[in-house]
């Protein structure tokens, strides 16, 4: 009887084991996929909680603190997001998401001066027309349209006029602010870049003008652009 006792205790032992190691702490991929989940079904207090378990456990994991940074924003937590996207930014200055992290972040707790700030000297060192237009965006958020020109225009003249972007938001701006001579100008430039545009299109029609070859404008800033 004692030896099939040992016996049977020999053959429960390793699913005693298993039972253990199945209620231990979990495994740091399913602690961010869970905070991935929860972010997807709109819990970003929960994904906050699990990622900020990750960043505890991997603290080398930028890309999870990313995500922690995000879900903090999202959660109203805004003071903690920008102290972790300001630590993200120190290691990913030229992440898109991380920059337009930080500025939303900063603007969300209150600091907009700041946000324009470090938004304006990344687009003042880099001079992408992407960094002007990002500037722009922020400056239309605070109420700022003269600024708002200027970086579109910059950023216009930046790519040559070849791409919609900078026409458009030029188009828009000017059209929010009641210049409407100029709004249409801007919408004929976009015409030019792209004629296939319904969009575009029903913009012109707007203004009481007919979309068609007489309509389009060549963007200002072509003109500008050197001889091949």
């Amino acid at each position: 009887m004692m030896m099939r006792r040992g016996m049977i205790a020999l053959a429960l032992s390793p699913l005693l084991s298993l039972g253990a190691g199945c209620s231990g702490q979990r495994a740091v991929h399913m602690v961010e996929a869970s905070g991935d989940r929860a972010m997807v079904h709109g819990d970003p207090v929960l994904a906050a909680s699990e990622y900020r378990e990750v960043v505890e456990r991997a603290p080398a994991r930028i890309d999870a603190r990313i995500k922690y940074a995000g879900a903090l924003l999202k959660a109203g937590d805004h003071r903690l997001a920008r102290e972790e996207f300001e630590k993200c930014y120190t290691l990913r200055p030229n992440d898109e998401g991380v920059i337009q992290g930080l500025a939303d972040s900063m603007v969300a707790s209150g600091d907009s001066e700041s946000a324009v700030q470090t938004l304006r000297t990344i687009a003042e060192e880099k001079g992408k027309p992407a960094d002007w237009m990002r500037l722009g965006r922020l400056f239309e958020r605070v109420n700022d349209a003269d600024a708002a020109e200027k970086s579109y225009l910059t950023a216009a003249r930046g790519d040559l006029g070849v791409s919609m972007e900078p026409q458009r938001a030029l188009a828009d701006l000017y059209r929010k602010v009641g210049k409407d001579s100029a709004a249409l100008e801007r919408y004929r430039m976009c015409y030019y870049l792209d004629p296939t545009s319904r969009e575009i299109h029903s913009l012109i029609r707007e203004f009481g003008e007919v979309p068609g070859p007489s309509i389009a404008l060549r963007p200002t800033e072509q003109y500008a652009a050197p001889s091949p």
